[in-house]
């Protein structure tokens, strides 16, 4: 099964997800590889908060998705990365 990784504030607004298939990764190895990418993201500038809620606090979470393959997993994904860039793109005229 495809599995998912998310970084989360207190509310559950994901701030990013990575989504997997990899039978001998344990979900404590994705949560630290999630947890390194989420120290790397901001060192690269990305802001260390929920731009929902405005929160700081952030945990990581796994879980078992519903899909078998990648491949079944793909429009899904792709469908919550579009909506992911439309709330950005209405937050971003929001401030402006």
């Amino acid at each position: 099964m495809v599995r998912i990784v998310q970084c989360l504030c207190p509310s559950r607004h994901c701030i990013f997800a990575i989504s997997y298939l990899h039978p001998d990764l344990s979900d404590e190895d994705a949560i630290r590889a999630a947890q390194a990418m989420w120290q790397e993201m901001q060192g690269q500038g990305v802001n260390p908060w929920c731009a929902l809620c405005n929160s700081r606090s952030m945990f990581f979470e796994a879980g078992e998705t519903r899909f078998k393959t990648m491949e079944e997993a793909y429009p899904h994904l792709k469908e919550m990365e579009l909506r992911q860039v439309m709330t950005q793109l209405h937050l971003l005229s929001e401030r402006n």
